[in-house]
Order: structure tokens, then C-alpha cells, then sequence
């Protein structure tokens, strides 16, 4: 669902600029469920059952994905710059089938609150 349409371009730049600076969860954690070797590596696996935490408060900080980290850039979720931001590096709420079943909720209070 995109809830652009439920707040003006300002508000809702706004909101996600928020939400990377502050996400909800400054990691996320999954439990591996097969054996998995990392591409790009000659042996690196990461073996069933182990643990994979992802760091998203220091992608979300990291001046390779985000330049000037530290500052509140709402431009950087402009229709023009949204595709400068590379695929699983924006996570306040995780991606794919497991992420977080609350942001619909979350989105849609701080719609309310605005």
C-alpha cells in the first residue's frame, strides 16, 4: 500500500527522513533456515540455524548509502532522489515477506498525528 497520497510530498518525505534517522528497530534478526554461502566469497557460509543480525540503525548511518548521515535530508525521498537509495538499504521496517506487520499501523497513526 503507499500512503503518499494520504499526506502532502513535504509531510511524507518528512515521515520516511524520520524513520531512517530514527527507525523503530535498530536491528533486525534472522534465524538461518538452510546453509547459505554468501555470493562474491570463495567459502564464507552461513550454516543452518545461525543467527543473521542486521544492523539497520548503522545502514540507515552509513555515509555509503546516505550522504551527510546525520542530517535530516527529507529531499533524499523526493520522487527525484527515492531511486538514489539502493534496494535493502532503507529498513525501518524490514523487507520481503517478514518485515515488521506493523507499519501499516505506524504509518497510518503518524498520518493521524500530522
Amino acid at each position: 500500500m503507499h500512503f503518499s497520497g494520504f499526506l502532502s510530498k513535504f509531510s511524507f518525505e518528512h515521515l520516511l527522513e524520520t524513520l531512517r534517522r530514527y527507525p523503530p528497530a535498530v536491528r533486525i534478526e534472522r534465524k538461518c533456515v538452510r546453509d547459505y554461502k554468501l555470493p562474491g566469497t570463495d567459502n564464507v557460509v552461513v550454516k543452518k540455524g545461525s543467527i543473521a543480525v542486521i544492523p539497520v540503525y548503522a545502514i540507515h548511518l552509513d555515509e555509503e548509502y546516505f550522504p551527510d548521515p546525520e542530517k535530516i535530508d527529507p529531499e533524499r525521498f523526493s520522487p527525484e532522489n527515492k531511486g538514489k537509495v539502493p534496494p535493502y538499504a532503507y529498513l525501518p521496517f524490514g523487507v520481503g515477506p517478514r518485515n515488521c506487520i506493523g507499519r501499516t499501523f505506524y504509518i497510518f497513526a503518524s498520518i493521524i498525528k500530522f
